[in-house]
């Protein structure tokens, strides 16, 4: 049986880390330095781009770390779920299809 506290807790948690679950073609997404966010696999991004800003980019598991910059493009593969976080101020944008 959860307390009210723990639906508190939860509560906090998730305002903390934003799910992007939806299959939408394209998602812009600005981000406040530090803000985080967790790309689950049942969204079907494909590719991430950023059009302003910096952000850190790991998948799970932590196979290497990514710094990625203004331009920058990532296609993501099996390492779900993907945690982004800004920065400083950034834009990016969650494609549902992969770019050449």
């Amino acid at each position: 049986m959860k307390s009210s506290f723990d639906g508190r807790l939860i509560g906090f948690l998730s305002s903390l880390v934003s799910d992007f679950e939806e299959a939408v073609p394209a998602r812009l997404v600005n981000l406040k330095r530090e803000e985080v966010i967790r790309l689950k696999k049942s969204s079907g991004i494909k590719t991430i781009e950023i059009k302003s800003g910096s952000v850190w980019l790991t998948g799970t598991p932590a196979n290497g770390d990514l710094i990625l910059q203004h331009g920058a493009r990532f296609e993501t593969s099996g390492e779900w779920p993907y945690i982004i976080q800004a920065l400083e101020p950034a834009e990016i944008a969650l494609l549902l299809t992969r770019h050449s």
